[in-house]
């Protein structure tokens, strides 16, 4: 387990696994809709390409799974070579996240927002287009990556700063991005296996937060893990969906 932990977070007690290694990463400052949020997946994916992994899962603090470890390792094995990203279309309400922006990492801030949007319409009304050869695609930042697309995206580290050091909200097209310039579309699943729900959200930018009354609902889906959990909204649920998947662990190893 790779571990990055905003900067901003300060000083944390020790952390440990009981049954697999932790590794905690260098730190950084991430800001939502800022390019540190790339940063932060580039530090992780560096680190864990050291020894190499047949997956690697990029998860939050929020997420958990809904299946046993066995059962996540058989499906990764008998699904080997896809890369579970999703990839949408990019829209026009999309381009404006890798248009150029002079505050990247202030994007939260209205006040740098409104300077950050005013700005992006000047490249436009004077016939420049900033990274006009990049064939850019997007989707959610969420993924298990074969080792093979991990190490691409390593190497590709120089150019991804390059491209994305003054975007915005972009850490949902970076990946895609780096799929679809070396071609690799089609070893592309078309889904993360992340059960997100946005149907109940109360706010566009944030998903649903699970609850106790979601348990039967969260057994059922066949997705390997979910998103997001709560414990200052429901820490029920949390206990519950930990029950289940050792329960079922015990179980399988009878």
């Amino acid at each position: 387990i790779f571990v990055h932990i905003d900067a901003k977070a300060g000083t944390l007690p020790p952390l440990h696994c009981l049954e697999a290694s932790l590794t905690l990463t260098e730190r950084i400052e991430v800001n939502w809709g800022g390019p540190s949020q790339i940063w932060s997946e580039l530090i992780l994916l560096r680190e864990a390409v050291r020894t190499p992994h047949s997956y690697y899962h990029l998860l939050s603090g929020l997420d958990l799974p809904l299946k046993t470890q066995d059962y996540i390792h058989d499906f990764f094995a008998a699904n080997a070579g896809k890369e579970f990203v999703q990839i949408t279309p990019v829209r026009r309400s999309t381009v404006w996240r890798f248009q150029y922006s002079i505050w990247p990492e202030k994007y939260s801030n209205p006040f740098f927002a409104i300077l950050n949007n005013a700005f992006k319409c000047l490249p436009g009304a004077v016939g420049h287009s900033r990274n006009r050869d990049v064939k850019f695609s997007c989707g959610p930042n969420w993924f298990s990556i074969t080792d093979s697309l991990a190490r691409l995206v390593v190497g590709r580290s120089e150019w991804i700063q390059k491209v994305f050091s003054h975007t915005n909200n972009c850490d949902e097209v970076f990946l895609q991005t780096v799929i679809r310039e070396n071609g690799l579309e089609g070893t592309v699943a078309g889904t993360n296996m992340r059960y997100v729900e946005w149907a109940r959200s109360e706010h566009h930018r944030h998903p649903y937060v699970f609850r106790d009354a979601d348990f039967e609902l969260l057994k059922g889906r066949e997705e390997l893990f979910a998103r997001k959990f709560d414990v200052r909204v429901d820490s029920r649920i949390v206990h519950r969906i930990y029950d289940m998947v050792m329960k079922e662990t015990r179980e399988c190893r009878q």
